[in-house]
This record gives structure tokens, sequence and C-alpha cells, in this order.
């Protein structure tokens, strides 16, 4: 597939290998996707949905309110060019997304809930942004849901040193009658944990759009309430298996073996980890170039976070190549390499061995 850009930043592409013409059983394993962006490169955005996209599954695209008029125009033409299961968030219910605040869970679940509505047979809802690299083939991907055995893949740890960002105020506080009954009775206990996973498709309708954990999720919205609640939403709800969702874990928090750098739903290099950056740090994250490739082709996480496209580009070329070739493998011979991705990694999970 083609991409090219005029001199008015229009995007035409020319579809040429998505994987659709795949017929094996497989591929029917169908997945959503929810990908909030922020108004930067629509080419790396098109570049990642390229890789990801499938005529059978669902991708929801949210875009900052603040984009300007030639970036969702942009936008729009990748989704035409790829096809209707390609949708993205109307205006009005976009948001002005601010690091730390209530605004950055909204896009997740605004995009939950417009994939339960547009889409009625994905099974799983992976969640990654436009900066995202995809490190699983469809192929691998699908083999890797699967090994989930039912269970959602949410990161959760104790809240210890983050304790202050919840500012100190346990489940339920400062909510009105009603709702201070039902959330006295749900008894949940915080956790911590990164927003992004893969997620079921009834633990998801459940999280978002169900009534019983609807005082928590009230409270996870409230403006200030916390601090960066898309932290604590999907490790709360996954890890308090009282609420019994469909798929929370048994066993919380999750061991010490599957979190950080060891979280299969996103590779990461966070400042504190005793690892070296040798490109540089933008938030605490280390922005992936050529050292980071042979890393990330031998890592068995879903995606890596994050590149820039003005940022030692040839990395990101690199590895698309590395992406597609083993697509193109996968094409002649019906199956992904397990000599190079073994899904037992997911399976061995605690959590897919001990859920709901």
């Amino acid at each position: 597939m083609l991409i090219t850009f005029n001199h008015h930043n229009k995007l035409e592409i020319a579809k040429s290998l998505t994987g659709s013409s795949l017929k094996s059983a497989k591929f029917f394993f169908r997945q959503g996707f929810a990908i909030p962006v922020d108004p930067h490169d629509a080419g790396q955005i098109a570049r990642l949905l390229r890789m990801i996209y499938r005529q059978n599954n669902y991708y929801c695209i949210h875009a900052d309110r603040r984009s300007d008029c030639l970036f969702i125009e942009a936008l729009r033409g990748v989704a035409t060019c790829f096809g209707a299961n390609v949708g993205l968030v109307p205006y009005e219910e976009r948001v002005e997304v601010h690091w730390g605040y209530e605004s950055v869970l909204v896009p997740q679940i605004t995009c939950a809930k417009q994939a339960l509505r547009s889409h009625a047979t994905w099974k799983y809802l992976v969640n990654l942004v436009g900066q995202d690299f995809p490190l699983r083939t469809n192929m691998e991907l699908v083999a890797a849901l699967k090994a989930l055995n039912g269970s959602n893949l949410v990161e959760s740890v104790e809240l210890g040193k983050f304790a202050f960002r919840t500012n100190n105020r346990p489940l339920p506080l400062k909510v009105s009658t009603t709702q201070h009954i039902e959330l006295f009775m749900l008894q949940a206990t915080w956790y911590k944990g990164s927003i992004y996973g893969a997620f079921r498709r009834e633990f998801l309708h459940e999280a978002v759009m169900g009534t019983a954990v609807g005082p928590i999720r009230d409270l996870m919205l409230k403006p200030n309430y916390i601090r960066h609640p898309d932290e604590f939403f999907f490790p709360t709800l996954a890890y308090n298996s009282h609420l019994h969702l469909p798929g929370a874990c048994l066993h919380s928090p999750a061991p010490r073996s599957e979190v950080d750098y060891n979280y299969l739903g996103k590779l990461v290099i966070w400042d504190y980890y005793n690892m070296t950056c040798s490109t540089k740090y933008v938030r605490d994250v280390c922005i992936l170039g050529m050292d980071q490739v042979s890393l990330l082709q031998g890592a068995p996480h879903i995606s890596a976070n994050k590149f820039h496209a003005d940022y030692q580009p040839g990395a990101y070329d690199e590895m698309e190549r590395w992406y597609f070739r083993r697509v193109e493998a996968e094409m002649k011979s019906g199956s992904y390499d397990r000599r190079t991705f073994d899904p037992k990694v997911y399976a061995n999970r605690l959590c897919s061995r001990h859920h709901i």
C-alpha cells in the first residue's frame, strides 16, 4: 500500500496489502480497536491502520477536539479509503485531551461505546494511540487474544506511592445518597495500571455502559475528582472480582512479573526502568528509534509506544518492513511463525488461568 501527500497535505492511499484477502477461519475472530490520536501526523495514523486493518474488524478514531480542519480532512480521507468499518468520533463527542485529567479517559469510553454500537461481532477490543507500533500481526494477535482464555489483559498494581493520585479518597466518597448506598455495597478497592490492554466485549459493555458499576465510572469521569483517572479505571474494574465483571481476575493485584516492562498490553520504556534510552525522553517515556529496533522485534507485547514521525524515521521504516515481511510469509504459509512468537506467554498469565 502506497501513501503519498501533495502540497495541500491531502492523503491518497492505494490499498494493495491489508491481509483481508485471507479466508482462514482464524481471521474471523473479530476485534475492535480504539485509537485516540493527537493532531500531529495523519500519515503515521494511516500507516498504523495499514498494518492493523482487516475488513472484519472495527476501528474507532478519536481526534482531539483542538485538531484543525486540515488534520480532520486528512483523517476522513484515511477512514474513507479503508472502509465503513473505520469510524471517526463525531465532533460533538470529541474532547480536548489534557494529560493527567479525566479527558484522557473520555476518548476510551467514547470509542468503546461507538465500537459496541457499530459492530456486533467483535470479541475483544484493543486500545492503541496514533504513535504506537503494532508488534503482533493479525494472526499473532488472534492467537494472543485466544490465549487469554476469556480474561482481560489489564495491568494492575497496588497504589503504594501513587496513593496521592486518588487524593486519598477511598471508594466511595462524595456522591448522592442513592449512589453512596450502591457504592457502599460494591466496596471497590483502587488499583493502578495502564489504560491500554485488551478487553472482552462483555467486560467492556459493563464497564462503559452497565448500571452496576455506573457510580464508579461516574466518579472516574468527575472533573478533578482524582488525578490520572485513566490509570485507575480498567485496573479497578478488572481486579475487584466481587464486582463480577466478565473476565475479571480472581487474584489481585497482578504479579510483579506481569507489570511494568513485562506488561504485555504495551511495551513502554519509562525513565524509572533500569534500561538504557539512547534517544530521548518525552513525559518520562523513551521515544523509540534505531537503537530499539532489535528489542522491539523480539518482544512478545501487543504494541510499542512511542514513535515520533519526525524523529529517526528510519526506525519506523525498518519496523514496517519487518512487519510486512511477516504478513507476507503468513499469507504464503497460512500460519504465523511459532519460532518467533509463542502465545503461551499470554496463556500463562495468572489472570488467564484464574478469572471469572
